[in-house]
């Protein structure tokens, strides 16, 4: 029987949350081991993903949005 195979039976008899406690800790390991992507690929990938007018338009809402101190708030 296969590591893959006897996790897979193990797990078929645990309780409903300690399958998610397990999931969850398949997953970390699963994204520790992941291979990263160098940060200007990663960048390299999204470019010309917008258009200027969407650019546009998200600026515009975020310095009309995000730009100013309400100091009344705090």
């Amino acid at each position: 029987m296969s590591v893959l195979e006897e996790l897979l039976e193990t797990a078929q008899k645990l309780p409903g949350e300690d399958q998610l406690q397990l999931l969850a800790f398949a997953q970390g390991l699963a994204v520790r081991h992941r291979r990263p992507l160098k940060p200007t690929s990663a960048l390299l990938a999204q470019a010309g993903m917008l258009d200027p007018t969407h650019v546009d338009e998200m600026m515009a809402a975020i310095e009309e949005a995000c730009e100013h101190v309400d100091e009344t708030e705090w």
